[in-house]
């Protein structure tokens, strides 16, 4: 079973989307999001527009898609771009079975691994 994740990128005048099929988790997705943003964002120069055109030119496998967060996510990663930085957050789905039995999701900051997104 795939680990689906969205990418959501925000720049003071806009938000778009990018959906990753597969390795949502932070070694996967994770990692070459902070790779992404190491080694091909320029700050001043893109927009949230051109940074998930530039995502998706850089690794065909992320689908610029501002259809909004896909309901079978697993890890919803934030980007907001700002004049000369980028932060970065990290949201997974947590189910919590309730006592009728059904689960339950529940999206929660996952901030044991900020250190990854240092950037």
């Amino acid at each position: 079973m795939s680990t689906r994740s969205n990418i959501v990128v925000k720049d003071s005048d806009s938000e778009h989307t990018i959906y990753h099929h597969c390795d949502g988790y932070l070694d996967g997705v994770g990692k070459e999001l902070k790779e992404f943003i190491d080694t091909q964002y320029k700050p001043y120069t893109r927009t949230a527009d051109e940074f998930c055109k530039q995502m998706e030119y850089w690794d065909s496998s992320y689908k610029y898609d501002d259809s909004g967060i896909h309901g079978d996510v697993e890890y919803i990663y934030y980007v907001d771009i700002f004049t000369n930085t980028v932060e970065v957050s990290v949201e997974g789905i947590h189910y919590n079975k309730t006592p009728d039995g059904r689960y339950d999701e529940n999206w929660e900051v996952i901030s044991s691994y900020s250190d990854v997104f240092d950037v």
